[in-house]
């Protein structure tokens, strides 16, 4: 194949190749007070290692690579510093600059080979104090770009949507400000978005600004606080032709409402309005606020008439073929007794009158349960479960079960029940686990995953009968901080390891590591190549670092849900995940957030910042 890409003309090359250094005119022209669409791990981070291929992707590429630049850090700039000071003729590919700081002197090198070059120019006030943006202040003159965006640095440490104030910003903007009448090019300008939904001083400094250039033509906003500020004005003060709205679509309905515009030039602004993206809102349904179906009704008559519905769906769903594989019979309901909270829970109960009516109908097709927890009583009395309804299903590959209530012994069992049953999951209530017992008598040739992380203790004689019989054929393991030492031994194809912490306990290392995952037994567990942890009661703080995983030779990823990977410089140094991470990459493992995403390191400064 590359001998025939050696024969492929440039201008066919290049075609092929635009597509793999293309950025998103979007993401490069972000102005939101959320992160940098940059500062996520997108996979592509060796791109430039196309142009290693051969000569021809090297010589096409190389213009495409340079194309737009996104600085996000010293170490990059210094990089790109030192490469146009040996190579300058690299400076005349670059057309797009992002800067999301100031970097110092950096930037008389990088800007002293592209000023005159750029088209589209993103500044991002994330300037701190102990940063220059002098280098950067002195090569806006230079330029004359045909579109400028620039963002705002949100101080979050400082409280919610205060904006950045310091000297290196002042200096900054007071350069952007002389610069901007120079830029007879310019007919596209961007405001940032603003959390504290006031536009500040420095936009309305801008905006005088603009009203001067003849040349302006597009104005995008982020937001609807700026726009909403400045729409009537824009009408007669200047020349624009285009009102772009960044952050909505043109599937917002009720425009006038959803932007709050309070002037009176609604017909004459709407036609100039356009949208930022294109999509399709999907169609959802708005719960009606402040009603609680039965609030006032008994558990006994909730569960009678959720039962009622359910019988409803039940027979109503089996007259559709295609809709008998799969049934999730965890009804939701609200339920909120302070209506300052939005809370929904799943029905807690299914009488075993409603269950008998889904073995009955649905026991040959049934795949999928996930149901309530099933109640049975005789007046006021609790009355033990049959176990023959349970086990009359025999295609379901995956079930949680919950109950309130132990399941009698059988009078007679085939071995064989449940041939299909891959997923177990137990729900919280104590006697939930009385099916384990009755599931330890059959074999159960496909169980691989089970769920026992509800359970606030597993020394129970149900757990130990099954996992006596079929704790060898899992190999996916979910527990609570209450595992008990050695109760993961003997897991010998156990690949995957999902450790919970859920409200009532204690949180601590010792809890969240149990002494059997840290055991000196590396040829105990040789398939476990994933652990998970996950924090249910809001805990974020988890160091992975205290377990000691040596011992686990395959391991290979430890996930957590609430790791959250620093976007941009200044929080790379003080980030508690990126040590834990580079502390389990020193054994191999990697550390990946709840996308799956791990930490790429990052360019380090080779020299004291100037």
């Amino acid at each position: 194949m590359l001998a025939s890409m050696d024969r492929l003309p440039d201008e066919l090359l290049k075609d092929v190749l635009v597509s793999v250094f293309h950025v998103p005119d979007r993401d490069f022209r972000y102005t939101g007070h959320q992160a940098s669409p940059f500062s996520k791990n997108i996979g592509n981070y060796l791109t430039s290692s196309v142009l290693l291929v051969n000569k021809a992707f090297c010589r096409v590429g190389t213009p495409l690579l340079y194309y737009t630049v996104i600085l996000r850090s010293k170490a990059q700039a210094h990089a790109l510093a030192d490469t146009l000071r040996a190579n300058p003729d690299l400076g005349r590919w670059i057309r797009q600059l992002r800067v999301e700081g100031g970097y110092g002197s950096y930037m008389d090198s990088i800007l002293g080979s592209c000023a005159e070059r750029i088209i589209d120019l993103c500044l991002t006030l994330m300037i701190f104090a102990n940063d220059n943006a002098s280098g950067l202040a002195r090569h806006l003159a230079r330029m004359n770009p045909r579109r400028v965006f620039y963002a705002e640095g949100i101080n979050a440490g400082r409280g919610s949507g205060e904006v950045m104030q310091n000297k290196n910003i002042q200096t900054l903007f007071t350069a952007l400000l002389n610069a901007l009448p120079r830029w007879s090019n310019m007919h596209s300008f961007g405001f940032p978005s603003h959390p504290n939904l006031l536009p500040i001083s420095r936009e309305l400094d801008l905006f005088k600004v603009l009203k001067t250039l003849r040349s302006l033509r597009t104005i995008y906003f982020y937001d609807k606080y700026t726009f909403n500020a400045l729409a009537d004005e824009i009408l007669t003060s200047t020349n624009v032709t285009a009102l772009v709205l960044d952050k909505y679509d043109h599937s917002t309905r009720g425009f006038d409402d959803n932007i709050g515009y309070k002037g009176s030039r609604w017909m004459d602004i709407e036609p100039l309005i356009r949208f930022g993206w294109d999509r399709t809102k999907p169609a959802y349904l708005h719960p009606i606020s402040g009603f609680t179906p039965m609030a006032n009704a008994t558990e006994d008559v909730k569960a009678k008439i959720w039962g009622r519905i359910l019988r409803f769906a039940i027979e109503d769903l089996w007259t559709t073929p295609s809709a008998r594989n799969t049934l999730d019979v965890s009804l939701e309901r609200s339920w909120a007794n302070d209506r300052s909270s939005d809370t929904t829970v799943t029905t807690e109960f299914l009488e075993w009158e409603y269950f008998c009516i889904l073995s009955e109908t649905a026991c040959q097709t049934l795949r999928t349960y996930l149901g309530p927890c099933v109640m049975a009583r005789k007046g006021f009395q609790p009355v033990p479960l049959e176990p023959e309804p349970i086990l009359a299903f025999r295609n379901l590959s995956r079930m949680h079960w919950q109950s309130d209530v132990p399941i009698l012994p059988p009078h007679f069992i085939d071995p064989g029940a449940f041939p299909q049953l891959e997923h177990l999951s137990i729900g919280r209530h104590p006697e939930s686990c009385s099916i384990l017992t009755l599931l330890s008598q059959l074999e159960l040739p496909w169980i691989h995953i089970l769920d026992l992380s509800t359970q606030k203790s597993l020394d129970k004689p149900s757990i130990a009968a099954f996992l006596a019989v079929h704790r060898h054929k899992i190999w996916e393991f979910g527990v609570g901080i209450y595992l008990s030492p050695g109760l993961v031994d003997g897991f010998k194809s156990l690949a995957v390891l999902k450790i919970h912490h859920r409200c009532g306990g204690c949180m601590s290392s010792t809890l969240a590591f149990p002494q059997s995952v840290t055991a000196d037994a590396p040829t105990e567990y040789p398939f476990l190549r994933r652990v998970e942890f996950h924090m249910d009661c809001g805990y974020t703080s988890c160091d992975h670092t205290a377990a000691d995983f040596s011992a686990f030779h395959a391991l290979a990823e430890v996930h957590d849900p609430h790791c959250v990977w620093p976007t941009h410089e200044r929080e790379i140094n003080v980030s508690c995940w990126v040590r834990r991470s580079e502390a389990l990459g020193a054994g191999g493992i990697r550390l990946v957030d709840k996308d799956g995403k791990s930490w790429i390191p990052r360019l380090k400064n080779r020299v004291r910042s100037r």
